[in-house]
Order: structure tokens, then sequence, then C-alpha cells
């Protein structure tokens, strides 16, 4: 075993990126075993591998920015669904609003939901 040097023990930190870039849908299994690669043969930081799983992701998109977007899309209404919930119920505990109001908005956040619902 000349002439070989001992691979880097990995950081937690950077073996924890590596457990979440499994989790995630947004790479390949090509592109997490490069990853793995990195961290367990070369020895490569947390800070590295988060770098290179996002440029990773951001290629990713690029090539398929409808799904990207559609993505972006359920993931805002999404938020925006839970902020108006949030609201709403507020505003109906406190009784800061005439029942018009809140009817309106129970009419909306049914709305998007079914839109978020056949939006996916």
């Amino acid at each position: 075993m000349e002439g070989t040097r001992p691979a880097a023990m990995p950081t937690y930190e950077a073996v924890d990126v590596l457990r979440r870039a499994k989790a995630k849908k947004g790479i390949g299994e090509n592109e997490y075993n490069t990853l793995r690669k990195e961290v367990f043969e070369h020895g490569k930081d947390s800070r590295e591998v988060r770098k290179e799983l996002t440029a990773m992701i951001r290629q990713r998109e690029e090539l398929n920015p409808q799904e990207a977007r559609d993505k972006k899309r359920v993931s805002t209404l999404r938020r925006f669904l839970g902020i108006l919930k949030a609201l709403k119920q507020e505003i109906e505990l406190s009784k800061l609003a005439p029942a018009s109001i809140i009817k309106e908005a129970s009419s909306l956040i049914k709305k998007l939901e079914e839109e978020i619902a056949h939006g996916k």
C-alpha cells in the first residue's frame, strides 16, 4: 500500500449534508454518488459539499425550467394558504372583521386548496 494516502475522515457536518442530499428529490443517483465520493474519499468539508449540491440542483432546474416553475408556484400557494388560514382564524377569534369578510376568506381558502390539489 505504498504511495496511497489514507482517506481523510469526513466531518459530521459533511455527512449530514450528504444525508440530506440523499433525502432530496432534486438530485439523481449518479450525482449523489459523486458527492458521496467527495466526502468519504477526498474528505471535503460541509461548505464545499453544500456548494456542489446547490450547483447540481440549480443545473437540474435549468434543464427543466417548467418543472422548477411549477414547484415554486405550488410552494408559494401553500405558503399563502397557511398565512391566510392563520389570519382568518385570528380575525375570527378576535372578532376584528365582519362575518362577510370571514366568509370571503373561507371561500378563498377553499379555492386555494382546490388549486393546489389540481395544480400538482
